[in-house]
């Protein structure tokens, strides 16, 4: 169980650069005498003292289930889960959204605002399950500014609530397109660019600090704040795999699940085009032998995919392949750009388009002058692990689980 929380490749927790928080964390859990040892739903964690109060503490889940479809109106109070006296209640605010597929409310949750999303699966819901599930991995104990936050997740009957961080600037596409990002001098414009950039970098570094390719790394699947800081979204093709620390940052291997053609790196397009044609059971075998594996570096060559869009020319790759457009040694002078490159930062996307295996995403977001990787993440510290955030990371580990 513990494995799956905080890796995916059999080490131990300690093993994480966080370790202290992670150890302390644990150590509370394992404490008899501890609040969250005692808490219900740490309780839970032990299935042979909490059959019962586990059967209790789902039941209530049924009420919300029965209604998931229905369209709910601002200042309408939505209880998400229920034990007892303990509740996670939101209030709508407005819809956002709604497709054939679900709805997207803005809704407050206790002083932050925060996003709704309720699906109806009626295929992939497996794929939503382990998406939540990573979610999961990414913000307990400990969460990232760059990575998109969740709160709480429930998966039941093919039916999912999401309430996730509200992100209030659109994506990253959108500030290419309305030219958001080009406002200013040019000194200003590369300041910004730079920015994001490094922002991006920095929840990648988390995202492998955690044994976690994203595999899909593009305008759209970044969200912006309104003042322009990047966050992670859109884990669909994401995927757990094999990690090593090195003094640099963090290695990760993982197998494909999916990706972007036109921001795909070169060896995504040759495990795609090596897979299109099997049949299921010749992908299994393929897996197995690691036919399909990725490397952090295709999450990096992605990363630099996205920076160069930010940087070109409108319309720049008019339908091309961007791994078309780059040299085998990693150079892209033929890339007509909008805003002139800062030197490291051309030499930066250069050494990730050559696949440099040793480059790493905290390398990266250092050199662009954010600040490591783990000083951005938010350590739930052992004053802050309370049993409250235990309570719902446990539940919700459970509501995955019991799907």
């Amino acid at each position: 169980f513990r494995r799956v929380l905080f890796r995916s490749d059999g080490e131990s927790p300690t093993a994480h650069p966080t370790a202290k928080v992670v150890e302390d964390y644990w150590k509370q859990v394992d404490d008899p005498s501890s609040a969250l040892y005692q808490g219900q739903e740490t309780q839970f964690l032990n299935r042979d003292r909490t059959m019962q109060i586990k059967t209790e503490a789902l039941d209530p889940l049924a009420e919300w289930s029965k209604d998931f479809a229905s369209e709910h109106k601002a200042g309408e109070t939505l209880t998400l889960w229920q034990h007892r006296e303990e509740s996670v209640q939101v209030t709508v605010q407005d819809l956002l959204g709604e497709g054939a597929c679900g709805k997207v409310y803005k809704v407050s949750y206790g002083e932050k605002v925060c996003a709704l999303k309720a699906y109806q699966a009626t295929h992939g819901f497996e794929q939503l399950c382990e998406e939540a599930s990573l979610l999961l991995q990414l913000n307990y104990p400990l969460s990232h500014r760059n990575v998109l936050s969740m709160d709480f997740v429930q998966a039941r009957d093919k039916q999912m609530l999401f309430l996730l961080g509200y992100v209030d600037g659109g994506d990253l596409q959108k500030w290419i397109v309305e030219e958001c990002l080009y406002q200013g001098t040019l000194l200003e414009q590369q300041r910004r660019l730079r920015m994001v950039s490094a922002g991006i970098a920095s929840g990648l570094g988390h995202l492998h600090s955690c044994g976690i390719l994203h595999s899909d790394v593009k305008p759209e699947n970044v969200l912006m704040t309104a003042r322009g800081v990047p966050v992670l979204a859109d884990m669909g093709v994401s995927a757990p795999g094999s990690q090593t620390e090195t003094a640099a940052g963090h290695e990760v291997q993982a197998i494909m699940k999916g990706g972007t053609p036109s921001f795909c790196s070169p060896r995504m397009k040759e495990v795609f085009w090596r897979l299109k044609p099997m049949k299921h059971a010749d992908r299994q075998s393929a897996q197995q032998l690691g036919v399909n594996l990725l490397s952090h570096s295709d999450d990096l060559w992605c990363f630099a995919a996205t920076v160069l869009d930010m940087h070109g020319e409108v319309l720049w790759r008019a339908g091309h392949l961007i791994s078309d457009m780059i040299k085998d040694d990693g150079s892209f002078a033929t890339v007509p750009l909008r805003v002139t490159m800062q030197h490291d930062v051309e030499s930066l996307l250069q050494r990730c388009f050559a696949a440099n295996p040793r480059m790493t995403a905290r390398q990266i977001a250092q050199t662009l002058g954010s600040p490591a990787v783990a000083s951005q993440a938010s350590a739930r510290s052992e004053e802050h692990t309370s049993e409250l955030q235990s309570r719902q990371y446990l539940v919700c580990r459970l509501l995955l689980e019991k799907k």
